[in-house]
């Protein structure tokens, strides 16, 4: 997990309660009792807007780990939780070092069978993925999804069957890997486009920040779709809690498919439903038959296939601005841990996102791929003045695949250093210490690597200067009031230490610093104001 949210595949299904269309698996083995389960504090009535399984993570981070094991069993019994990754995210290593983990872990699974007993074939595969984890026998879960049709057999590692379908993917997937392994791809996919077509329909999608509306592009889609803004789909997505996670969630999912012809079809590499990383609740794959009417009933493929020449030119004219391999290189050679970063990165973009980035990590077969969703331009190419705000954008979603896990080893002492939260974040999100902590960390990495490599890649005057004004500019608009201070007190640390890793201690130390500080001062403002002659 982080905050922008790096998380591995999570794999979600939502079956309709119904009874078993196979016979279920084997009953655990008897376990040596374990200490009682967290009695306090209570959990919210609510889901917390980050979602339940962040929430946890954000807990363990800041060393609550009562809270974080409570928050953690409510996301695996809603579905909520990324399975093929809790159990090695860094974010929740203390929380899995509790005696307490695997009993609560496995008992929310089973609440979660018990909820939803598997009716169809992805159902099994998901049940099975359940006992894999829990180390009972997945054959009769695998050999029910396989009869009843599933083609794609697993998408995750703990779970190990000799089956043909299993056979196949592993096949494919370590050939994917084989030809991503150090790249970097750029990629507008159809469906993807679709998903974020479909998204500005949507009353969520009218906000600017969410729908970039200022193209000669977006004319296009809004003559082509707009007549479809009643369609049943959108009355769908407008009718569920709109927030920003699962608008994530529903572009992210829409990644794991393809178009084929009028049927959108899963791609073969990510698994249904999987959030592509986010552990957010899956928007996408209960609705995948309302979205195929949609993109027939719109003949969404005509007008993606109209487009395709226009989306490649999007792509050449970014890949010819922003150096993403010299950020990549760079990250690499400044932070030291070998498990720390991604095997290949893939920026994932559409002309109609705004402001909403994110990032996420897809894991298979000791493979990592880190993905950044950023806007990568709408139509000519970047100009001087662009280039810095651009690079900004898709560097600081790049370096959170290194800050986090770093972050995460840091949690207690970071916890501690911003325990006055609101000092140092002014807004609705990022709303612990280690998210907040983050965000500084991730984005003055890139003034320093701005400063660094500006002459480069070609800067001019003016794009030096945008480079260097905007992260400033953006942070204090995002309401992290502190930045300018930080940036100026860490930069020559970062410069001085041998690795990011190694100055992590003294980045801690500045927020403590800077709050005893700010304490000093308001304790002398209050002596003044009591000594003053003024009624």
């Amino acid at each position: 997990m982080y905050t922008s949210l790096i998380l591995a595949l999570a794999c979600a299904p939502h079956p309709t309660p119904a009874s078993p269309a196979a016979p279920a698996a084997p009953a655990a083995p008897a376990a040596p009792a374990a200490p009682a389960a967290p009695a306090a504090p209570a959990l919210p009535d609510q889901p917390p807007e980050e979602g339940w399984y962040n929430a946890a993570c954000y807990a363990a981070l800041d060393g609550e780990t009562d809270r974080a094991l409570l928050l953690l069993q409510r996301a695996i019994e809603v579905g909520q939780a990324p399975l093929d990754w809790m159990g090695s995210d860094p974010d929740l290593e203390q929380v899995r070092a509790d005696p307490r983990y695997t009993r609560i872990r496995d008992e929310a699974l089973d609440r979660f069978l018990e909820i939803h007993p598997p009716d169809d074939a992805g159902a099994w595969m998901h049940a099975a993925q359940i006992r894999g984890i829990q180390g009972r026998d997945v054959s009769d879960a695998l050999n029910s999804a396989e009869a009843l049709g599933w083609v794609h057999a697993l998408f995750q590692a703990d779970v190990r069957a000799d089956t043909p379908a299993l056979a196949e993917l592993a096949r494919r997937r370590t050939a994917y890997a084989d030809a991503r392994r150090g790249t970097v791809t750029i990629e507008i996919p159809a469906v993807f486009e679709l998903a974020n077509i479909i998204l500005a329909l949507t009353e969520y999608g009218q906000d600017p920040a969410v729908t970039d509306r200022d193209s000669a592009y977006w004319g296009e889609v809004d003559a082509w779709f707009s007549s479809f803004a009643d369609h049943a789909l959108i009355e769908s997505l407008d009718a569920i809690p709109v927030d920003l996670w699962g608008y994530y969630g529903f572009r992210n999912n829409s990644a794991a498919y393809r178009l084929d012809g009028d049927r959108i079809v899963l791609g073969g590499i990510y698994p249904p439903g999987g959030s592509l990383g986010l552990g957010t609740p899956d928007v996408w794959t209960p609705r995948l038959e309302q979205i195929e009417a949609f993109a027939r009933d719109s003949d969404a493929a005509s007008f993606l296939e109209a487009h395709s020449g226009y989306y490649q030119g999007l792509i050449d004219h970014y890949e010819a601005r922003i150096p993403i391999q010299q950020m990549w290189d760079w990250l690499e050679s400044r932070f030291v841990d070998p498990s720390d970063g991604r095997d290949a990165l893939i920026v994932r973009s559409s002309p109609l996102i705004g402001g909403s980035h994110n990032a996420s990590t897809a894991s298979f077969e000791g493979f990592t791929e880190g993905t950044m969703v950023v806007p990568i331009g709408t139509g000519a190419p970047l100009t001087d003045e662009e280039l810095g705000p651009y690079a900004r954008m898709v560097f600081t979603e790049i370096d959170h695949h290194y800050v986090n896990p770093v972050s995460s080893r840091h949690g207690p002492a970071i916890a501690q250093a911003l325990s006055e939260l609101d000092r140092f974040n002014a807004q609705e999100n990022y709303r612990t210490a280690s998210s907040t902590f983050n965000e500084y960390v991730t984005w003055v990495l890139f003034d320093v690597w701005w400063d660094e490599h500006c002459d480069a890649i070609g800067c001019s005057d003016a794009a030096r200067r945008a480079g260097h004004h905007s992260s400033e500019r953006v942070m204090d608009r995002r309401g992290f009031p502190r930045y300018a201070a930080f940036r100026d007190a860490v930069v020559p640390l970062l410069a001085d230490a041998p690795s990011v890793d190694a100055a992590y201690p003294e980045l801690i130390a500045w927020f403590s610093a800077d709050t005893s500080a700010d304490t000093s001062a308001d304790t002398s403002a209050d002596t003044s104001a009591d000594t003053s002659a003024d009624p």
